[in-house]
């Protein structure tokens, strides 16, 4: 019988889905950096667990290979694209298009994007050939790395800014594809950062409430 839809709806890719619905909120949003930002961690949260949900279904090899294209593309909406207008709203807001700063940042966010695609199709070769590590540093590691920048700023009870955003996203980018190997996180990694994810949800919402 012939699918009316391209595609896998099934469970295994839900969460994947689902990090992408969170993301492309956070987009709409940028205006509030609060709500942006845990829109970024709960889709990192949805990235976290994807790929164990998926192993617990019967997958065909079709659907196996759909999963591995799928997450890839899903990341590259949520931690490539997502962080950079996250940072693009709130520096055009403050620096003109005529401003030096802001040809500076547009520089940074194209060397991130580039090398976020870059290593997110470099992992999905190099995945197949060697599994349990990393190269590179991962993309899903922005939604740890952001909120700690914004929460760094909180507590210096100051706004993020054009020049650190600038040189947050060209460090990055620069770890994204530096040759450095390291085997992937434990099954401890996973209780680790969901209550971390939690407890900063919590906190930004709570700072949201007193704003």
């Amino acid at each position: 019988m012939k699918k009316c839809l391209i595609g896998v709806y099934n469970r295994s890719v839900v969460l994947t889905y689902l990090g992408v619905v969170a993301a492309v909120y956070g987009m709409t949003i940028c205006n509030s950096l609060k709500i942006a930002v845990c829109c970024l961690i709960i889709a990192g949260v949805c990235d976290l667990f994807d790929g164990k949900v998926a192993s617990m279904c019967d997958r065909t090899e079709r659907q196996k290979e759909f999963g591995i294209q799928i997450d890839s593309l899903a990341d590259t909406v949520s931690f490539v694209v997502f962080p950079v207008m996250i940072c693009s709203k709130f520096i055009f807001t403050a620096n003109g298009f005529g401003d030096p700063m802001t040809w500076a940042f547009f520089a940074a966010a194209v060397l991130y994007i580039l090398a976020g695609i870059i290593r997110l199709g470099w992992f999905n070769v190099v995945s197949k050939e060697e599994k349990g590590v990393f190269y590179g540093l991962p993309v899903t590691a922005i939604a740890l790395i952001f909120p700690l920048y914004y929460f760094a700023f909180a507590f210096m009870k100051q706004s993020p800014n054009a020049i650190s955003a600038t040189i947050l996203l060209a460090v990055v980018a620069v770890l994204f594809v530096t040759n450095f190997k390291f085997k992937k996180p434990g099954k401890a990694w996973y209780f680790i950062a969901t209550a971390v994810a939690i407890i900063a949800i919590v906190l930004l919402l709570a700072c949201t409430k007193k704003s």
